[in-house]
């Protein structure tokens, strides 16, 4: 599924002309269509969110287990069961093995990322709705609203909305970039080759 669109920033400036000094209607409709907007971005990223923490916890659990019985495999005595022991290195290396998918997918980074979002676009909401919340009881005090500091708090939820969202794409892109095996794999096993590579020159 795509992103929720409609995150531009320059899109509030279409709803100013239905403002008008005395138009509580108008202003309650503006306002449910950008709390709409920004509920549909929270949404989007509640849902994939849970699917990367199920599928990171997956991972990382069943890692944690694997880790566990590879090391206790080389501590069962040989007489209770040789064999066993010769299996924790294997299970070892599936452990690591998990880890290394876990990061090649990006569950875990992913759902981090999504986490981290999500609190970012509930608080600005959050912070929109009080500010909107204050300026229509000024509003209402004084007898007409002031429809330009209400157009600015519009424009600026988009403007943080946009930049909240291509700030975690950002994220995703140089993520993407560096999940490569060069970059992933442990150190050791990238300079195994050393060797081979010295001989020929």
């Amino acid at each position: 599924m795509s992103k929720p669109q409609n995150t531009s920033p320059f899109r509030s400036a279409m709803l100013l002309p239905t403002l008008n000094g005395n138009a509580p209607d108008d202003l309650t409709a503006v306002y449910q269509d950008r709390i709409f907007m920004i509920e549909r971005h929270i949404n989007w990223y509640r849902r994939k969110k849970r699917a990367k923490q199920r599928w990171s916890l997956f991972f990382r659990i069943l890692a944690l287990l694997f880790a566990i019985v590879g090391g206790i495999c080389p501590l069962i005595p040989g007489a209770f069961s040789s064999d066993a022991r010769q299996w924790g290195y294997p299970i070892l290396a599936l452990s690591g093995a998990l880890l290394i998918f876990d990061k090649l997918m990006g569950y875990s980074t992913s759902w981090m990322r999504f986490m981290e979002t999500t609190i970012l676009l509930e608080g600005r909401a959050e912070a929109f709705k009080i500010n909107w919340l204050r300026a229509m009881l000024e509003g209402s005090n004084n007898g007409s609203y002031d429809t330009q500091e209400l157009f600015n708090l519009v424009e600026q939820l988009n403007v943080d909305i946009y930049q909240i969202v291509t700030t975690e794409t950002a994220k995703w892109i140089n993520e993407f970039k560096s999940n490569d095996l060069d970059t992933i794999l442990p150190t050791s096993m990238k300079t195994s080759t050393l060797p081979k590579e010295k001989a020929k020159a």
